[in-house]
């Protein structure tokens, strides 16, 4: 199995005051079903001196393959997550790494581009036809965000907006690097888009 780096969310137990990462069992099962170990890695990093040769040592001693930018929290609300994930993503842009974002990471990736993100209507525990830039018809996905990103991507093609004309997911004109705002995991029987597009980037 080819290793992918995993990052997590943070959660906030206001009972023992305590912060904790979690990771949804059903990104773990969609990864392992498509031959991909998950390799896990804490919030907790992301505010610790040595952060960057952590990162490095991930890399180097798990030999992995990719990065998948899991969703949950929104941006700037844990600042320990921010700075991880940013941090992972310019080791992978000086090294080629492929990376995958996912709703959160989608969007995180368009910040570390210095692009905007807008807050959005109606795309919260949604679905909604997805269509390519030619207005073809793609495929019907979830949908479990509040924000969307801005049309004025320097670095960025967009491969698929919904009908109100959001984007839905981007491709780096560069890297093998994608973006997808909705969840592949959280299907009850997962898209042959979706894991043909992971295996793509990933291979």
């Amino acid at each position: 199995m080819k290793k992918v780096l995993v990052t997590q969310r943070v959660v906030f137990n206001k009972k023992f005051k305590t912060f904790r990462d979690a990771i949804d069992h059903e990104l773990i099962n969609f990864l392992i079903f498509n031959k991909y170990l998950p390799i896990l890695i804490s919030n907790t990093i992301g505010i610790n001196n040595d952060v960057n040769k952590i990162i490095r040592e991930y890399f180097y001693k798990f030999e992995i393959s990719g990065v998948i930018l899991s969703g949950g929290n929104d941006l700037g609300e844990f600042k320990s997550r921010d700075n991880l994930e940013l941090k992972i993503l310019k080791f992978c842009k000086k090294n080629k790494v492929p990376v995958l974002g996912i709703c959160r990471g989608m969007q995180l990736m368009s910040k570390f581009d210095n692009n905007k993100i807008i807050k959005i209507n109606n795309h919260v525990g949604k679905r909604h036809n997805l269509y390519n830039v030619s207005g073809k018809f793609i495929s019907n996905v979830n949908s479990y965000h509040n924000w969307t990103i801005d049309n004025n991507m320097k670095s960025y093609n967009i491969l698929y907006r919904s009908k109100d004309q959001s984007i839905e997911a981007i491709v780096h004109k560069k890297l093998k690097w994608e973006g997808w705002m909705w969840h592949p995991e959280r299907e009850k029987k997962y898209s042959k888009l979706d894991i043909n597009r992971l295996n793509k980037l990933f291979k």
